[in-house]
């Protein structure tokens, strides 16, 4: 089994006058994954205290608010996950904004990965098909992955 981390923005303002970007900030957190051998192991207040440091030195006319949410199941999740959260707020939209971002933390099966497809031709049996579809990963196998991912939001708000 293999483990790939991935950073995503999910969404951001279009503050024009923001103090970082969504490029920024994924550069800031892969670096700090960089350090370590995956995102297996995110403390979610470790994280936001480094991000916090991080943006203090970025700028000193901005307040920060980071909050992190640790989606873990480390046995393997047989149905769908659905996870909703939104947030308001009544700022300068030119000045105050925020970027969301995901870490997933993929551990891929062998059984998962990639196979060989093998053209069957219109005069092929039923065995030759029957191989075929053995080769091919399953849907249930695909459901019945370990969920460790990690949402983060910053945001900005302008103070003079």
């Amino acid at each position: 089994m293999t483990s790939k981390t991935s950073i995503t923005t999910i969404s951001s303002s279009s503050a024009k006058e923001a103090p970082i970007t969504a490029d920024y900030l994924n550069k800031l957190l892969e670096d700090k994954f960089a350090e370590s051998e995956s995102s297996a192991s995110i403390d979610t207040k470790e994280i936001n205290t480094y991000i916090l440091a991080d943006l203090q030195k970025k700028s000193s006319k901005h307040k920060f608010i980071v909050q992190s949410t640790k989606l873990n199941a480390p046995t393997s999740v047989e149905s769908e996950l659905s996870i909703h959260s939104n947030f308001g707020a009544v700022w300068d939209s030119d000045k105050d904004g925020y970027i969301s971002l995901k870490i997933e933390n993929e551990k891929v099966a062998a059984s998962q990965e990639p196979t060989e497809e093998k053209e069957i031709d219109a005069d092929a049996d039923v065995e030759e098909a029957e191989d075929v579809e053995k080769k091919q990963p399953k849907v249930e196998e695909a459901k019945n992955l370990s969920v460790n991912t990690t949402l983060i939001s910053v945001f900005w708000i302008f103070v003079n």
